[in-house]
């Protein structure tokens, strides 16, 4: 959206809208993937300086500082960058005032999606980008079939997060296969002991690479179902709840010792 339209369409005031890389391999060179500027969108929606063409007008529900303010609507562009596999790049939006900063145009960015090609069977593979870290991306391939993670969950209330962060950990870690992240819906504090006993690392070092645990849970507790008194403690009495309200717990000392690089419990407080 841009105050340029409609009086500085066809002028030198033609705001650019650039997507670029830059490449960490090539002294930082930056490479444009996409260049597009207020006359070219003009052009493809069919606007003049007298005519609005296919532009929407958003005033006054939408004002910047000085003139009327027109917009295209959402536009989907899809790009290949795939000549740049096996680099590491940074890639940047950026949208400028072209002569002076009298007139603002704004670019809205929403659903930026990732295709990233399996290198071992040629599949397409969708990453929505809230799963990358600073790890991935750096440059982390789906290379590991060995490596291993958990995940054990309460099925009432963490289904669907459970799911989320089972794709999560695996594009985290490089895996190769989803299966590698293994998946557990926990009742009972006895299903939890026994999948916890029964985890398996890799197979040269025997480390867990990730173990994510989503429960209910307190200060000193873990709540793998408190209608029916499931309950994990670090209680040194073995008890969960606090003043009146205290049950007998299981207590994770019991449980067998792993080697796990990173444990994390995600929760919310079930009181």
């Amino acid at each position: 959206m841009s105050e340029e339209f409609l009086e500085f369409i066809g002028s030198k005031f033609d705001d650019p809208f650039v997507v670029s890389i830059t490449l960490e391999t090539q002294n930082n060179e930056e490479i444009k993937v996409l260049d597009i500027n207020v006359n070219k969108i003009a052009e493809m929606f069919n606007a003049t300086q007298y005519d609005s063409g296919n532009l929407i007008s958003v005033s006054p529900d939408i004002v910047f500082d000085k003139g009327d303010v027109w917009m295209t609507g959402w536009q989907t562009t899809e790009i290949d960058i795939k000549d740049y596999r096996n680099q590491n790049v940074i890639l940047k939006f950026s949208v400028e005032d072209a002569v002076d900063t009298i007139y603002t145009t704004a670019v809205l960015i929403d659903n930026v999606k990732f295709d990233v090609e399996d290198l071992y069977n040629g599949q397409r593979i969708e990453v929505d980008s809230l799963v990358f870290n600073e790890d991935y991306i750096r440059g982390i391939w789906f290379n590991d079939a060995k490596g291993s993670s958990y995940v054990l969950y309460c099925p009432d209330d963490f289904s669907s997060q459970a799911e989320f962060v089972r794709k999560q950990t695996k594009f985290f870690n490089g895996y190769k296969n989803i299966e590698q992240v293994k998946f557990h819906a926990i009742k009972t504090t006895k299903e939890f002991e026994e999948v916890w006993n029964n985890m398996e690392g890799h197979p040269d070092t025997g480390v867990i690479d990730d173990v994510i645990l989503l429960f209910h849970s307190d200060y000193h507790a873990i709540f793998i179902d408190s209608s029916n008194r499931q309950y994990l403690t670090v209680s040194p009495g073995g008890f969960a709840g606090r003043g009146k309200t205290i049950y007998e717990a299981y207590h994770i000392r019991n449980l067998q010792k792993k080697k796990i690089k990173r444990i994390e419990l995600l929760t919310c407080n079930k009181d």
